[in-house]
């Protein structure tokens, strides 16, 4: 059985901080845009961290957190892939500590 529990507002920072870098409150607005109808503002983000629970995570797009966040997730390890394989052909495959291939 699957237990999917709310996305607090600190669950979402620490996870689009981590996929998107410092820019994550822009990027995840995009994203959320991206999946329309309207656009999604980066200050309704920020609202969520004005006051405590004073402006909660709207329960549309709690359920469509975990996609968004799996999507940048896959297109994160495509890039990394991409690097990593650059960076071995420009140092050479046997550089590299195993834990850097993909």
């Amino acid at each position: 059985m699957t237990v999917n529990l709310p996305w607090t507002p600190e669950a979402v920072r620490i996870v689009a901080e981590a996929l998107f870098g410092p820019t994550w409150q822009s990027r995840l607005a995009d994203a959320i845009s991206e999946q329309g109808p309207v656009a999604f503002p980066t200050v309704r983000i920020r609202h969520w961290y004005l006051e405590k629970n004073s402006r909660p995570i709207p329960a549309w797009l709690q359920s469509r957190l975990a996609g968004i966040f799996m999507t940048a997730l896959v297109l994160h390890d495509e890039a990394r892939a991409v690097a990593v394989r650059e960076l071995t052909i420009r140092r050479g495959a046997t550089d590299w500590p195993d834990t850097f291939l993909p």
